[in-house]
């Protein structure tokens, strides 16, 4: 099986890389409009098949602020 290094540092399965200034733009958006971001980390974890392993995407929105 294949795996790739994420810019966490961790090592995950592979999975298409993650456009995290995507990423960044979709959950500012989302903010805005005072959305839940349930939907979408639901869709990233479809969009980058990434399943329950939505750690990068959280760190990344973590650090920016979006989630806590």
């Amino acid at each position: 099986m294949r795996r790739g290094l994420y810019e966490d540092g961790a090592f995950r399965h592979y999975a298409p890389r993650i456009d995290y200034d995507r990423v960044m733009a979709e959950a500012l958006s989302a903010r805005s409009r005072l959305e839940s971001p349930d939907a979408l980390l639901a869709y990233w974890s479809k969009q980058y098949a990434l399943g329950d392993e939505l750690k990068p995407i959280i760190n990344v929105l973590r650090e920016a602020g979006l989630v806590t």
